[in-house]
């Protein structure tokens, strides 16, 4: 279905800049440090602000931002650069690629995360014993000197280990400070630091007031929250771009005098004609103008059996053709589509 206008934001209109409606295209743009939803709320206020730039949406599992954008207003790298003023790093991602970008299990960042969690794993559970020790001293028969001890190898083995597996908690704060915005890693570094540093101070003052298992067990358990978190991004993002890989990238299209040409998804327009050979997927959300058909669309409804058609039925993307040679009027196109929109929900 063709979208109106009318009623597009403000951004839309900025400088009296009003978007050319055949030149709005869907880009798609990575975002690798989105994190929370204040970062989702920051990138759409400030992409709403550009002119030419309609309807940006913020996904935080994808780790994607999607935006209709006039080029003759707002081109991409413009896009980008007011991504990265507001401190993400960002970039274009390729139409043709659905999962473009996307951390995959055994990649670097996959790696990282197990490395820095087993890091602190392993030291939470050596300080915690260490921490027993003290604490089992309900007799104080301990000495002043030991138990002093035990702080200070508390310290050497928690002091580089949250240096290093808190690594990513920091990087991400610091890189929200720096573009004067909070999100959700600023107190999460705030808290393991303060911890820290405080647990040196009390161990230097020989008091009991020692809380370094606490700040190396928090750092452990964020971690494995992030890495379970990435997994399950992961795995949501192939299963919605196997989906979406169903989808044909070109199909025959009937001119105006009845000529057939192929041509690729991108430039589908509501109102196209595709003719779909039997065998063939429908490449577009559309209406048959042929007399009858039969389609297989257990993609869309799980159903086995195939579905007659007669004139003016519904069919979806990625439905099989499977009578003779059908004829679809587009309706919808590219992200408008059902599947597309099946692929965002997953």
């Amino acid at each position: 279905m063709e979208r109106s206008y009318v009623d597009a934001p403000a951004s839309a209109t900025h400088r009296g800049q009003i978007p050319n409606h055949a030149l709005l295209r869907l880009t798609s743009f990575r975002v690798e440090n989105l994190v929370c939803g204040a970062c989702v709320r920051k990138i759409e206020t400030r992409l709403e602000a550009l002119p030419g730039v309609v309807h940006p949406r913020a996904n935080l599992s994808m780790k994607t931002v999607s935006a209709e954008i006039d080029a003759a207003c707002t081109p991409p790298s413009a896009v980008i650069h007011a991504i990265e003023e507001i401190g993400f790093s960002a970039f274009e991602l390729d139409p043709a690629a659905p999962d473009a970008g996307a951390p995959d299990p055994g990649t670097k960042e996959d790696t990282d995360f197990i490395s820095r969690m087993a890091v602190a794993g392993f030291a939470a559970a050596n300080i915690m014993l260490l921490s027993v020790s003290v604490w089992s001293d309900v007799s104080n028969e301990m000495s002043a000197a030991t138990r002093a001890t035990f702080y200070w190898v508390s310290a050497a083995i928690a002091v580089p280990t949250v240096a290093y597996a808190g690594q990513p908690f920091f990087r991400s704060a610091l890189s929200a400070l720096k573009a004067g915005r909070l999100n959700m890693d600023v107190p999460i570094s705030l808290g393991v630091l303060l911890a820290t540093a405080m647990s040196l101070a009390q161990a230097w003052q020989r008091s009991d007031q020692v809380y370094f298992d606490a700040a190396v067990t928090l750092l452990f358990f964020l971690l494995l929250g992030r890495f379970l978190d990435l997994r399950t991004r992961v795995q949501a993002r192939s299963a919605a771009a196997q989906l979406l890989n169903l989808r044909p990238r070109s199909a025959n299209v009937v001119d105006g005098d009845g000529r057939v040409r192929c041509l690729p998804e991108r430039d589908f327009a509501p109102g196209m004609t595709l003719l779909v050979a039997h065998g063939e997927r429908i490449g577009a959300d559309g209406c048959i103008t042929s007399d009858r058909g039969e389609i297989d669309e257990s993609i869309i409804t799980g159903e086995s059996r195939p579905r007659a058609l007669t004139s003016g039925d519904q069919v979806f993307t990625g439905s099989i053709n499977i009578g003779p040679a059908l004829r679809v009027q587009i309706t919808s196109v590219g992200e408008q589509t059902l599947l597309s929109e099946l692929g965002r929900l997953m």
